[in-house]
């Protein structure tokens, strides 16, 4: 009988011994006093999160409301290595609780002129409105910037449907001949638009000048006159000074503007 109750209190003491050792748990703490590692690694070092109660409204990369909520979770897990840390998740959609963030655009123009007239026509001005409410986008600003697009992709389109053509006031052009040799050379200039001969205006053949009327806008001067003969065109006050080489038929200029009103005046001559 004895030896049985021996028995018992070696296995009861035994069994202990290696419970003990199966469930010791040795941390080890870096300098500042914070947990660095745990031995042995058991699975119970999961960290387990449970709510605290608190909730807020998710947003977005613009800090507007997404309409879903939030939730607030800490790891109550004393062995995880994030005991004690929080962190927010998703949680459902509810856009009473956290209302999507939205705002509509104020009206938005933009003043475009008709561009698609006929060669001697002006176009007119036209206005394009984006009313007010048009766009309803999240945010404080997306519906304006989204109005302000919409004027600018559609603006010109609606002048040149809405808007109209109108005869171009002239513009008067005033060609003098200065030639000191004989005969004199036959001279013409061409007005060219848009790759498009608009008008020829041929110089006086005699010592003179006359005067045309063009209409105002934008056009390249192609200066002609007979192969083999230098031709200098030129007007001082404007800054125009063109030669025509002995080795070509023509020579062409840059873009220059005729505005409406304004009397232009270009001189042919030998040497200038």
């Amino acid at each position: 009988m004895a030896r049985k109750f021996l028995l018992c209190i070696f296995l009861f003491f035994a069994g202990f011994m290696v419970f003990a050792q199966v469930n010791t748990i040795k941390y080890s703490y870096d300098a500042a006093g914070a947990r660095a590692g745990r031995t042995p690694n058991a699975s119970n070092t999961a960290a387990q999160w449970v709510l605290t109660g608190n909730t807020r409204c998710a947003k977005d990369t613009s800090n507007v409301n997404t309409g879903y909520v939030e939730k607030e979770e800490r790891d109550n897990n004393t062995s995880s290595n994030t005991y004690n840390q929080l962190r927010w998740v998703a949680s459902a959609y509810d856009n009473s609780a956290c209302p999507f963030s939205t705002s509509s655009n104020g009206v938005k123009t933009g003043v475009f002129t008709k561009n698609d007239c006929s060669i001697g026509y002006a176009g007119t001005a036209v206005t394009y409105t984006v009313a007010a409410g048009t766009y309803t986008l999240p945010g404080s600003s997306l519906a304006d910037q989204k109005a302000q697009d919409d004027v600018a992709a559609n603006g010109q389109d609606y002048a040149n449907v809405n808007g109209s053509c109108v005869l171009a006031a002239p513009v008067t052009f005033n060609l003098t001949n200065s030639f000191t040799t004989s005969p004199v050379p036959r001279c013409s200039i061409e007005l060219i638009q848009n790759g498009v001969v608009v008008q020829t205006i041929t110089f006086p053949i005699s010592n003179s000048t006359i005067s045309r009327s063009i209409s105002s806008g934008s056009y390249k001067l192609r200066l002609i006159g007979p192969k083999g003969v230098f031709i200098s065109f030129y007007n001082t006050s404007l800054g125009w000074a063109w030669d025509k080489t002995t080795s070509q038929a023509s020579a062409t200029t840059g873009i220059i503007n005729f505005n409406t009103g304004t009397t232009y005046s270009l001189t042919a001559t030998n040497a200038f």
